[in-house]
């Protein structure tokens, strides 16, 4: 009896080492699938961490780029102002005639920046009319105005032919229309910003066998910029 219970404890001992055994093994098993799980984990981080750097440094290398070719440009021939810096530059210019100018670049990662011109102030007059332009990513131009009125600014904004975009704002406009055509025409001369509007007639002469063209392209502020006057005959 005492040696069949001894062989049977003894079965039972191994039993509870191979238990123990299949145990530890499963805890091994369960620690490295942990631990794969936490590696593959990490590099899934570091690869989102890692895409977010270089979007991130394509995006400052596109606003870098985009910003000093669109704004150097309008700049040139300027020299550098206060309150510049490497990120965001400011350029000024003064003329002969007293106008100032100045183009500063977008804000760091932003693409608004703006021009400006400035009426020639005397001893009477320190504020004068400005006008600031906007360039816009997709082209074009958005325009306001500084005016000056009994010693109080008004801040309006305005289409490319120096009319105001409110209601609210046509009298003050009305009343410094003059100081804001002229300053349009300033800045176009500096910046090249206004437009020319074509108009095209065609008619055919029988007499002459031939057709008659007549081209004019004006501007809304300038005037007549271009005319054109001729015949042509249309090849078989």
């Amino acid at each position: 009896m005492l040696s069949e219970r001894g062989v049977t404890l003894g079965l039972l001992s191994e039993r509870g080492v191979t238990l123990g055994l299949l145990s530890g093994c499963r805890i091994l098993v369960q620690m490295l699938n942990c631990r794969e799980k936490t590696i593959i984990m990490k590099k899934k981080v570091f690869k989102i961490i890692l895409a977010v750097i270089i979007l991130f440094a394509a995006y400052n290398l596109i606003w870098f780029a985009w910003s000093h070719i669109k704004y150097g440009k309008l700049s040139s021939g300027m020299n550098e102002g206060d309150f510049s810096s490497f990120v965001t530059p400011r350029y000024v210019y003064s003329d002969a005639e007293g106008y100032d100018y100045l183009v500063k670049y977008p804000d760091y990662l932003t693409f608004t920046g703006n021009m400006s011109v400035g009426s020639p102030s005397t001893e009477e007059e320190i504020f004068t009319d400005a006008l600031i332009i906007w360039p816009k990513v997709s082209g074009g131009y958005n325009f306001g105005v500084l005016l000056y009125e009994n010693d109080m600014e008004h801040a309006v904004y305005i289409d490319s032919d120096g009319n105001a975009l409110s209601k609210e704002d046509e009298d003050i406009v009305s009343r410094h229309s003059d100081s804001i055509r002229n300053l349009l025409m300033m800045a176009d001369e500096r910046w090249g910003i206004l437009y020319g509007e074509a108009k095209i007639v065609e008619s055919y002469d029988e007499e002459l066998q031939c057709f008659r063209i007549h081209v004019q392209v004006r501007n809304p502020l300038i005037g007549s910029l271009f005319s054109y006057k001729g015949t042509f005959v249309e090849r078989k």
